[in-house]
């Protein structure tokens, strides 16, 4: 039995609702990758990369650091250089609006 972690930008831990750069909390769920059955095992707490003076180098790689051990993050929207950054980080970023059990059939395992 394999299991992955994936980061959800949700304000309710039942619905992808945040956009990446404005997230101050991420469900890490854990995700059996032959059953699709999944478990929260984690809330983590990030400040938000959109601040006053826009994005950061900085607070992406702090974001990136929070999310080192998963493999897949789902926000409600995204900006397509920060995709590019996660990927590097060996990070797939998907971006939809909806229950999290919709989501994760987006994950192409």
């Amino acid at each position: 039995m394999s299991k992955i972690k994936i980061a959800l930008a949700s304000s309710d831990g039942v619905n992808i609702d945040t956009h990446f750069g404005k997230c101050r909390r991420f469900s890490i769920i854990e995700m059996d990758t032959i059953t699709k059955e999944f478990t929260q095992v984690e809330i983590r707490k990030s400040e938000r990369m959109c601040g006053p003076n826009g994005h950061t180098q900085e607070a992406l790689n702090s974001i990136k650091k929070l999310l080192y051990d998963c493999s897949y993050v789902i926000v409600a929207r995204i900006g397509i250089w920060i995709v590019e950054e996660l990927k590097q980080s060996g990070i797939t970023a998907i971006e939809f609006v909806g229950e999290v059990k919709s989501a994760l059939n987006k994950i192409k395992i």
